[in-house]
Parts: structure tokens; sequence; C-alpha cells
């Protein structure tokens, strides 16, 4: 065979080979389609399966969450109703000390208050000084309560919380307690207690001293008694104002021990006549009025910086107290008055008090002169405008003394020994005419030595006529 013959042969063996092979193909391929078919139709199968049961779900979930907002919505619903219905009302357990104000509305309430502010009005405040009781009500002292703002208080209790928050106080309400709170007027406070201190004070006795035949005679003083104001003011104050405010309160008063002004201790320092002086008169309406006058400031004590009025001293020159008319001098005549003479005793009193090494504070010369002193030296008086007036300036009490006879008068003034310091006085007149004229006091050492002599003042008169 030739190498054609082989290459037919090749051909027609490849070509009887094809149907076969086209064949498989064709059936591989219908198989696959079948294959395809099939799956498709499992895969739609399965899609729908799985949509019926997404839709079952669904409906189960729909009617689910209507059944929770339905119940949500019936809980709300009926819960809201309950929380509005105590948009008026007081919350449960709410009480006024212990009496329950809870559920009740602002009506009802405002009387509960009331009768709380009415029954504390009623509280009394009792104090008791030694055996002496006094008694107020609070509304005596006007005492008031914060009824009005307790009220706003109670009623907005809770108020201001969440939904949540307000349900809780209703259905699981914890115990609220007010108490009334009180306020005071301390300055009626203080007028009561000042009334008590007025009714049991006990005034000191001042010791006193008199001299009598050169001796000095000392009474002893009493010490007196005040009740402690402040201290009581704070105690019905805090008992009123404190944790158990709205109570009656009970209250004690204190007395404190004071001292005199004047004590007998000071009044025994007194041991020594330091000055007199003594003038002379004609009996008579004069001479009865000097010794009247006189009279009144006899033993007059003055203590230290203390002043002395004459003109108090002798008081008023009336008929009442033992005076009668004599003669004054007025408009630079001789003219009868009620009290003439008088003017002798402030002159007498003057020169001693000269000589006690006291100065004056108020002195007046005589219109015209007198015949019981030279010029310079006297002093008159004259209702409500012309005094004699001096202060003790020593550290010690002075005593005046007065003393008169018929036709005399002398003064006196006691004093500690030590008062002048050994010095004495002794008063000075320069004469520039028979009506004019300058006073000196001079002052002397225990030697007589001349120390100091002290300018007093001008005395200027008239002449009679």
């Amino acid at each position: 065979m030739s190498n054609d013959d082989k290459k037919v042969d090749e051909v027609h063996e490849t070509t009887s080979e094809e149907p076969i092979e086209n064949e498989a193909h064709e059936e591989m391929a219908e198989f696959e389609d079948t294959i395809n078919k099939i799956s498709e139709k499992d895969i739609y199968k399965d899609v729908d399966l799985k949509n019926k049961k997404f839709k079952i779900g669904l409906i189960a979930g729909i009617i689910v969450l209507i059944a929770i907002i339905g119940g949500v919505l019936y809980w709300w619903t009926s819960n809201k109703k309950l929380v509005d219905s105590y948009e008026y009302k007081v919350y449960p357990e709410v009480y006024i000390y212990s009496e329950p104000v809870g559920e009740l509305n602002e009506v009802d309430l405002s009387k509960v208050l009331a009768e709380k502010d009415a029954e504390i009005a009623s509280k009394t405040v009792k104090v008791t000084v030694n055996d002496k009781e006094y008694s107020s009500s609070y509304a005596g002292l006007d005492v008031t309560t914060n009824k009005d703002e307790l009220e706003d208080k109670i009623m907005s209790y809770g108020k201001n919380k969440s939904f949540k928050g307000k349900l809780n106080l209703i259905n699981e309400p914890k115990k609220k307690t007010y108490n009334m709170t009180t306020t005071v007027n301390e300055e009626k406070i203080k007028e009561f207690v000042a009334q008590i201190a007025e009714d049991v004070k006990v005034d000191p006795v001042n010791a006193s001293a008199s001299i009598s035949g050169g001796v000095v005679n000392i009474v002893e003083g009493q010490n007196g008694y005040v009740l402690d104001e402040k201290a009581l003011v704070d105690s019905i104050t805090s008992q009123i104002t404190g944790k158990n405010g709205g109570a009656d309160v009970v209250a004690n008063g204190a007395l404190v021990e004071s001292e005199a002004d004047i004590t007998a201790n000071e009044l025994r320092t007194i041991d020594t006549r330091i000055s007199s002086f003594t003038t002379y008169f004609s009996p008579g309406n004069s001479g009865h009025n000097i010794q009247t006058g006189a009279s009144y400031f006899n033993n007059t004590l003055l203590m230290p910086g203390e002043e002395f009025s004459c003109t108090d001293g002798i008081g008023p020159t009336t008929a009442e107290r033992g005076f009668v008319s004599s003669n004054t001098y007025v408009g630079g005549k001789v003219v009868p008055g009620m009290g003439g003479g008088v003017c002798q005793i402030a002159t007498t009193l003057y020169n001693a008090e000269l000589r006690a090494g006291i100065l004056p504070t108020e002195r007046q010369n005589h219109m015209m002169t007198v015949g019981y002193v030279g010029i310079g030296l006297d002093a008159t008086l004259a209702d409500d405008l012309i005094d004699l007036r001096f202060v003790n300036t020593y550290d010690y009490p002075l005593i005046i003394t007065t003393s008169s006879t018929s036709g005399s008068l002398t003064v006196e003034i006691w004093s500690n020994s030590n008062a002048t310091n050994g010095y004495t006085y002794e008063p000075r007149v320069e004469a520039i005419s028979s009506l004019d004229c300058y006073t000196y006091l001079d002052k002397y050492d225990t030697s007589g030595n001349l120390v100091d002599s002290i300018y007093l003042n001008e005395s200027v008169y008239q002449p009679f006529s």
C-alpha cells in the first residue's frame, strides 16, 4: 500500500467516528438541560417554602408587636389616669407632724394647716423669776408660722418628677414629714421681757453719810437686782424657733446683782473738815429765810465729778416750803420779795467753796454791794437766771453742811484729809474802786508759802438809787 492509500484510509477512519462523538455531545446536552430544569424547579419550590415561612413569621411578629403596643397603651392609659388624679392632690404618705395629709386636695390641706397655725398661736410662753410667774401666748408675741409657704411646698412635692417617678410616689410611697417653722418678732419679745424686768427690779440703795457734832455717820447701802434681759430673750427665742418650735415655752429669768452707785467704803474716806465760812445777819424775815433755805441742803453729798447747784439745793422759795417775804434787790432798789435773804446762803457757800480750793463753774455778784461780805466775795441768785454752781474736782466725796443760829450761818465742806494735798486757799480782792474789783484765789503750801494765785473774776456793782 502506498502512502497515498494510507492517507485515504486515515481520512475515512476519521470520518467514520464523528457521528458517534456528536451523539454523545447531544446526549450530554440533553442531560444537562434536564438537570437544569430539575434544579430550577426545586429552587422555586424552596423559595416558595421560605416565603411561606417568612410570611407566617412576619404575621406572628406583627401580632406580638400589636399585643405589646396594646399592653403598653393599656398600661400607659390606666396609669396616666392615676397619675393625673394627683395633679391637685397630695401624694400618699405625706404628714404634717404626725398627722397624715396624703390624698388631700388644696382646700382640705389649707384647712389642716390653718388648724395647726391656730394651735401654735395659742401656745404659751411662761417665765418664772423667783416666785413670780409671767405668761403670754405666741399670738401675743406676734409669733408667725410658714403656713402659706408650707402649703405650696406640700402641694408641689413630687410634681416636678418624671411620669415614672410620680407613679412610684403613688404605688410605692415613702413617708415624707413636714413641720411648721416659727418666726419671732424680736421687738415684741424684748417688750415682754422688759415688762418683766421692770416688775422684778430691786433698785440698789446708796450708802449715805451725815455729819453731826463733828462726827461722820455712815449708813450702809444695799445692792439691788436686775433681770438678765438678754439671756431671757435668747432663751425664749431659741425655744420658739428651735427643733421643738410650736411647743409651749418654759423659761426661768435670772436676776443679776446690781451695785449701788455710792458705797459705804467710799464714804468712809470722809474724815476731815477742809473748809468753813460764817456770815452774820439780823433777826427777822431775812434771817428766817436764810435758816430755812440753808436747812434744805444740809448734809448734801457731792461725789467726784458731780456738780452742785445752790438754786437746786435751796429749792423753790415758796410759802408752802416755809419762806416769807423779805427785802431783795430789784432794779437798783430794795423791794420786798418772797424768799428775800437767800442770796446770803449763796455767798456763805461761795466763800466756803473757795477756801476748799474749788473754783465756781457759775457765779455772779449782786447788783449792789452787800453788808455781810466785802466786794468781790459775794454771790447772788435769781430764779432760773443766776445760780452759784461748782464741781467736786477731788477724788474723794464731799459733804456740805449748814448750821445757823439766830444771827449767823455757817457752811462747812468735809472730805478726805488728803483731798487738798496739804494746800490751803484764801480768796483775795484787788479793788479798782469802791464798786469794781478783781478777785483771786491764793494757794499756800504747808509752810505758808504762796505757790499760786488764780484769777477768778471781776465784780462790778451799781450804786444805790
